[in-house]
């Protein structure tokens, strides 16, 4: 009888995320998304990414802020459209992360400045019939 293999499904997810640890790579791949902005260097990024150290709660693959943008951004090989609703869960737990860090106050009168969301689902499965852009707006619906 043969020995079934047991497959890590989660290890592009892994080499994602030990990747992105280096500030280096962070550069590179904010300057893929970014390459009119030449000035950035290593010193202006700051890794805010959530990890899951005692597996519950919220992380994510990649979250880091440039200047006032806040960039996020997922590792998915498997589609799903429910990405657009988990990123905007990441983008808020950050925001609240980064509130509670500084302790400003949410419940003051003026506004509290925070930087920018920029998310981005990195899809590499099979692009048939998958959209180039998920719009969270087009995707509010209750039991349609």
């Amino acid at each position: 009888m043969k020995k079934k293999k047991v497959i890590n499904r989660k290890y592009k997810d892994m080499v994602f995320t030990k990747l992105f640890r280096d500030k280096k790579n962070i550069l590179s791949l904010y300057q893929s998304l970014h390459p009119e902005d030449q000035t950035v260097t290593t010193k202006d990024i700051s890794n805010v990414t959530m990890e899951n150290v005692f597996g519950n709660g919220w992380y994510n693959d990649l979250g880091f802020i440039v200047k006032d943008t806040l960039i996020l951004i997922e590792a998915q090989s498997t589609w799903s459209e429910n990405i657009i609703l988990r990123e905007g869960c990441y983008l808020f737990d950050t925001y609240k992360n980064k509130i509670r860090v500084t302790g400003q106050n949410i419940y003051q009168t003026k506004a509290i400045p925070v930087p920018c969301p920029e998310l981005y689902a990195l899809y590499t499965g099979d692009r048939k019939d998958k959209p180039d852009t998920l719009v969270l707006s087009e995707k509010c619906f209750l039991n349609k």
